[in-house]
């Protein structure tokens, strides 16, 4: 069956609704955005029923989806967002974004800054803070899209870096000794 048109821009807030993501922060922001559809991902049962009920009409809970499913959900959002509170995550949902060259709102902080660089919009997990910086995103889609795609470029150079030097590394061990094993 085909999928109706959307008549408004959405946004996919990529995620699995644990205690550390600004949900609440989240629905205060769709508010102040009312004409743009807020889509998440994650198990809502997690979610408080006072939380869940608070949900303003432009947000639509997804649910947990199978890997496919969530990548097609991220191919068809015009901007695709990753919002936490740990101060240490490494968001694979924004490295699914950048490597599907989709324009990504994070949280700022300091380890996904340092991952999605120019790739990304940052800001403070603040419902003011988090609806301007989806606005934004939705007006310059276009150049994040093509930041996204060069920050795959640079991700892809570390992880080959990476892979050369753990080679190395694992080159310089000395070999097992096999010797007496088995014997009883």
């Amino acid at each position: 069956m085909p999928q109706p048109q959307r008549t408004r821009p959405s946004v996919l807030v990529a995620g699995v609704l644990d205690p550390d993501e600004p949900v609440v922060e989240l629905l205060a922001a769709a508010t102040l955005i009312p004409d743009v559809q807020v889509r998440l991902t994650g198990n809502a049962d997690r979610l408080p029923w006072k939380v869940r009920s608070a949900a303003p009409p432009n947000v639509v809970f997804l649910g947990y989806l199978p890997y496919g499913q969530f990548l097609g959900e991220m191919l068809a959002a015009d901007v695709v967002a990753v919002f936490t509170t740990d101060p240490h995550v490494m968001s694979r949902a924004g490295q699914d974004a950048i490597g599907l060259g989709r324009p990504l709102v994070a949280s700022r902080l300091p380890w996904l800054r340092g991952r999605f660089q120019d790739a990304a919009l940052f800001c403070a997990n603040e419902p003011a803070a988090m609806a301007q910086a989806l606005k934004r995103a939705l007006q310059d889609q276009a150049s994040l899209a093509e930041r996204s795609r060069h920050q795959q470029v640079v991700l892809r150079g570390w992880r080959e870096r990476g892979l050369a030097q753990l080679r190395l590394e694992l080159a310089e061990l000395p070999s097992p000794s096999w010797a007496g094993l088995g014997r009883g």
